[in-house]
């Protein structure tokens, strides 16, 4: 997985960042994606997991978001993983750099 919003973290995997209001472009498609919005984004044609994550807050459920991103992190090791909110920077940011952190990164250098 190369292009925009592609993230790759010290173990080799690689997790897109997107936001669900921008058009997707030229971007694959992912195999699973956990999206991190107050409303569940309804079918897709690929897997995913809604954490319900209201903007400018924190996710309604913490066990839910991590559970949520540590299936990310296990799939991103063999398939095409994307983590999106609305605009596709705060929680998507945040999520990523939690991703980060499972894939080794400090907690203090995370969101570098």
């Amino acid at each position: 997985m190369d292009g925009p919003g592609v993230v790759e973290l010290p173990d080799g995997r690689r997790v897109r960042g997107n936001g669900i209001r921008r058009p997707r472009g030229g971007a694959t498609s992912p195999d699973h994606a956990v999206y991190l919005l107050a409303r569940d984004p309804g079918p897709r044609a690929w897997s995913y997991r809604w954490v319900r994550w209201r903007d400018f807050s924190v996710p309604a459920s913490t066990d839910d978001a991590l559970a949520a991103l540590a299936e990310a992190y296990a799939r991103a090791a063999v398939e095409r993983v994307e983590v999106a909110c609305g605009g596709g920077v705060g929680r998507t940011g945040t999520a990523i750099a939690a991703l980060a952190v499972l894939g080794g990164v400090s907690r203090d250098n995370a969101v570098d």
